[in-house]
């Protein structure tokens, strides 16, 4: 995964080999927790693609949107909500 630092997005670019999917997918975290915000929100959208198809599958191609909300409480505890669409 790449990061571009300061703007907050995150590039994915994923190959497998258990179905021979691949998947693209972008992470933007607008807002980031700092001493004037408690929370931290972002954004996930990935698309996948089968190219071994079996009959089971009902779609070749899939997309999936996630919104997250997270808070970090001390140096090793944290909580996270993600609302997911598929």
């Amino acid at each position: 995964m790449a990061d571009a630092g300061e703007f907050g997005l995150d590039i994915l670019g994923r190959w497998t080999t258990s179905r021979l999917g691949w998947e693209l997918g972008l992470k933007y975290v607008p807002v980031r927790q700092e001493a004037s915000k408690p929370l931290s929100f972002g954004m996930f959208a990935s698309f996948e693609g089968l190219t071994d198809f079996p009959s089971s599958s009902a779609n070749r191609l899939t997309g999936n949107f996630q919104v997250m909300l997270s808070r970090l409480w001390f140096e090793r505890w944290s909580t996270q909500m993600t609302v997911n669409y598929s």
